[in-house]
């Protein structure tokens, strides 16, 4: 611990508020919010804590101290500082998890949209759903079609958008429609949500008997899905239009050894209409702790779902009262056997859910004990952080470098990296000079992002490492990691390390660290060739307009469903091209189509 971290601990204040635990470089590594600030954070540092909480203390070199009035204020702040900062100690909600909705936006040629957001605002909303989003989606579609609102950007005007020209809008950016209008369409989506689905129903049973007569039957099949699906969400609006009368979550959850799963079952009026769960590791270890990271969790979650009128969940009388402040609704215990018997359901899913987990948690825990084991092998302090290169190609013409990011055992799959090489001489050291200059070029720009790592490990031996090293040689202010090289035998199989004194470290085969070295060396190359395979499949296949500047694969997928084939698009004539995409556009086809004859 430095002195400046030790003074800041020292003089913690006994207030509520929210503390900042930051690296050595700056970067916030956890935020926290506490009756008592002083006495939160000299809990970290009691010398029985978890792994998990280890691994955070063990990078922290400093802190910052917000005093607020009271837990509510902290509450409320530490929500959006982890919303600025996105620490990686912290439990942070997943985006797509929450149930989705119908919202016709509140602009002045509002929008139908489909989202996960229920945000606080002027939007009318329908819903929740739990139904399946590709569902929801195909529904969605139909909506447009018959209710065909404003689909373009607001300053495409002057000339017809694509939608236009496919009859899916009502001609908003050439000023064919009329306010009044346009309100008549908008309040058929409301009648459709509110009053019942007649008229969309009636449409596809017209759509599925014309089908038939014209022995579509795949098509007439389609329009009966449709229907199906309608009525399906209909029954599901009856009790989960938001606003129904009675509302009621009941929140469970499971914590054991740092792992905190969380199920959210919801109610309307006494109906189940949906589920929501999810799995996190936690640094924190005891009964209070992980009880303010689920009061963190449910501020977060209802930031962006519907507020029930009631929640039900398991906690300390003091967080109830808490979370009652904050989100001004009735926070309560269960309060007879239904509720019991409701909330010992949600908890039996949390636990499943835990196990179902468990077994990928667990492995990052081992991993990262492994990396522990791998710095006293390499007689170093610790190694936190690694990566890995490697290459791959199936030509000198698709070469591909991969680098996998490894942070205390887990795989930071957000921090891989892919890099598609494109130089003149040809050979595997060029190639890993290439990925690894561009590395550290990236890691100069984005340091904060994505700092180099601590160890870096290359597919290879003594060659390769060599390479590295003068890599790193050309940029001296950078500080060079760790390097070493993962060598395999005649076999083809992981066999030893190199080190860049070219001396090698023989590894047990039967150890957890032979077998990490050899599932992460497993795991770039797999990465590799999967991207190296890519590139060679978009070569092959891609579409020859895209090589037209102007021209993306909108303006191709338009031509493609309108004209099915590239056959058909090369015989068209101009003045059909330019039916569905810009007139200009339709000409640099045209030309490029009998340039390239």
């Amino acid at each position: 611990m430095n002195n400046t971290l030790a003074f800041k601990l020292k003089n913690a204040p006994h207030k509520p508020g929210c503390y900042l635990w930051k690296d050595d470089a700056g970067q916030v590594l956890y935020v926290g919010k506490a009756k008592d600030i002083f006495k939160r954070v000299h809990h970290y540092f009691n010398p029985n804590r978890s792994f998990k909480t280890r691994a955070l203390v063990e990078r922290i070199a400093d802190v910052e101290y917000v005093i607020l009035k009271n837990e509510n204020d902290a509450l409320n702040l530490e929500a959006k500082l982890i919303k600025q900062y996105k620490p990686r100690f912290n439990l942070v909600l997943k985006e797509n998890n929450g149930y989705l909705y119908f919202f016709i936006t509140a602009s002045v040629k509002p929008t139908l949209e489909l989202g996960r957001r229920y945000e606080f605002s002027k939007n009318k909303y329908f819903g929740p759903f739990a139904s399946s989003k590709f569902r929801l989606r195909d529904i969605y579609d139909l909506l447009l079609k018959l209710f065909p609102l404003r689909k373009c950007a607001p300053h495409e005007r002057g000339h017809p958008c694509f939608y236009y020209q496919l009859k899916m809008c009502m001609g908003q950016c050439m000023g064919e429609d009329t306010p009044e209008r346009y309100q008549t369409t908008v309040k058929g989506i409301e009648q459709f949500f509110n009053h019942g689905p007649e008229q969309v129903l009636n449409h596809l049973q017209q759509q599925e008997i014309k089908a038939s007569e014209q022995q579509n039957f795949e098509a007439a099949r389609h329009f009966l899905d449709l229907q199906k699906a309608v009525l399906e969400l209909v029954n599901m609006q009856q009790t989960a239009f938001i606003k129904a009368k009675q509302s009621h979550d009941f929140i469970g959850y499971v914590f054991e050894k740092n792992v905190l799963a969380i199920t959210v079952f919801a109610y309307v009026d006494n109906q189940l209409i949906g589920k929501n769960q999810q799995v996190f590791e936690l640094p924190q270890d005891d009964e209070k702790e992980v009880e303010s990271a689920l009061v963190t969790f449910i501020y977060h979650y209802y930031s962006t779902n519907k507020i029930p009128k009631t929640l039900t969940v398991s906690l300390s009388e003091e967080n109830l009262s808490l979370l009652a402040n904050s989100l001004k609704i009735n926070v309560t215990q269960p309060k007879n056997g239904e509720q019991k018997s409701i909330l010992q359901t949600v908890i039996d899913n949390a636990r499943y859910a835990l196990n179902t987990k468990w077994t990928g948690f667990i492995n990052n825990l081992n991993r990262a004990e492994v990396h522990q084991q791998l710095a006293q092998l390499l007689q170093v302090p610790s190694i936190q952080s690694l990566e890995i290169i490697d290459i791959s190609f199936y030509d000198k013409d698709h070469v591909v470098g991969a680098m996998l990011r490894y942070e205390n055992g887990k795989r930071m799959k957000a921090l891989s990296r892919r890099y598609n090489i494109n130089i003149d001489h040809k050979g595997d050291t060029n190639y890993m000079a290439d990925v690894v200059y561009r590395r550290i070029i990236s890691s100069i720009q984005t340091h904060k992002q994505l700092p180099l790592s601590d160890l870096l490990i290359v597919d290879g031996g003594i060659a390769q490492i060599n390479t590295v090293t003068k890599v790193f040689a050309s940029f001296p202010n950078v500080t060079q990691p760790i390097i070493i090289g993962l060598a395999k035998n005649t076999r083809h199989q992981t066999d030893h390390i190199v080190l860049t004194d070219n001396t090698t470290i023989n590894i047990d085969k039967n150890t957890p660290l032979f077998a990490y070295l050899t599932t992460i060396q497993e795991e770039v190359d797999s990465f590799a060739k999967h991207n190296a395979f890519k590139r060679v499949s978009r070569a092959r296949f891609q579409n020859p307009l895209l090589q037209i500047e102007g021209v993306g694969r909108k303006t191709v997928q338009i031509l493609l469903d309108n004209f099915q084939t590239m056959q058909n698009i090369e015989a068209a004539s101009l003045s059909e091209l330019s039916q569905f995409i810009p007139a200009n556009l339709a000409q640099k086809i045209k030309t490029f189509l009998k340039e390239n004859d």
